[in-house]
């Protein structure tokens, strides 16, 4: 079965790798097969995966109901999910329309996710993508704890791009942080003390940079229609090609695959409690399940991490 993780400071473990269901929702990843995702969250449940990775945004609330289909009673898996972006005001927005957390919005929206999901609990509950500022100025987290207290939430925090949100949140005295910590976008690594400090538990979304760290992407590269790496433009593409030579020759000396060598950078991290993936089929989630025993040495890690990406913002996140 697949490693388990400390989960913090919350006193629960997690599996090393979780899967992330951002592409289930068929909107911002370009089209989705629901059979075929529903195949993949059985697998990975099978497979050993304990912790699942979504939001109320994400096709507007399709993947938060294909794992509420898919997650049975007594399958012991943690549900993260996430509220902020507003999805429900005319005209709906694919993405969401703006940022928004204020009470009444966020209490609303809870109660929808709670359905879609088919529980009263969600697991981990997090903002998402706030700033330093709304961290400080909103409603956001009183409300989140307000749910936690009644036994709506187990444990809260945010989802963030950058790293003065992550400091903001983390010193916030939140129990989770969500953030991209990838060979490209390293930034996060900056944090992690900070968070081992405050007994934050830290969820490293996107190991593979969208795809870029997997060798299957070329200069010039589009994407299927729909797909949101379309509107990123060239630097997006080129500085993370630039980064996927250096994975390429680590992915050499170890005898593995590019995406398995990505995956398990965030890994080596000790702070980081999983890493968030998601998967079009069942062979490419046991593929990223396999990649958790990818052990890097202190010098290759090194090397992945030549060109560090200092504090920076990620402001489109997912």
């Amino acid at each position: 079965m697949i490693a388990q993780r400390a989960l913090g400071g919350t006193g629960r473990t997690v599996s090393a790798l979780g899967l992330g269901t951002w592409a289930m929702g068929g909107d911002e990843w370009g089209a989705s097969d629901d059979q075929q995702s529903l195949d993949v969250l059985r697998a990975a449940i099978s497979e050993g995966v304990t912790l699942f990775d979504t939001a109320d945004v994400y096709g507007f609330g399709h993947s938060e109901e294909l794992l509420g289909e898919a997650v049975r009673p007594e399958d012991d898996v943690q549900i993260v999910s996430k509220v902020g972006w507003d999805i429900y005001t005319e005209p709906r927005v694919v993405g969401g329309s703006r940022r928004v957390y204020e009470r009444d919005y966020i209490e609303s929206a809870f109660a929808q996710s709670c359905r879609r999901l088919a529980r009263s609990t969600i697991d981990i509950y997090l903002l998402h993508n706030p700033s330093a500022a709304e961290v400080a100025e909103s409603e956001g987290l009183s409300t989140l704890r307000d749910i936690q207290a009644r036994g709506g939430a187990k444990w809260i925090g945010a989802s963030v791009g950058s790293e003065e949100d992550a400091r903001a949140v983390i010193e916030a005295g939140v129990d989770v942080v969500e953030l991209p910590l990838n060979v490209v976008r390293n930034w996060a690594c900056g944090i992690l003390p900070l968070a081992r400090k405050h007994g934050t538990a830290v969820l490293a979304r996107e190991p593979l940079e969208r795809g870029l760290l997997t060798g299957k992407y070329a200069t010039g590269q589009q994407f299927p229609e729909g797909d949101h790496r379309n509107d990123k433009g060239a630097d997006w593409l080129n500085a993370g090609l630039e980064h996927a030579e250096r994975v390429r020759q680590v992915a050499e000396q170890l005898d593995r695959s590019m995406s398995a060598t990505a995956i398990g950078y965030p890994l080596s991290y000790s702070e980081v409690a999983s890493t968030l993936c998601g998967a079009r089929s069942v062979e490419q989630l046991r593929a990223n399940v396999a990649a958790v025993g990818t052990t890097l040495s202190a010098e290759q890690r090194s090397f992945l991490e030549a060109g560090r990406v200092d504090a920076t913002t990620d402001g489109a996140a997912r």
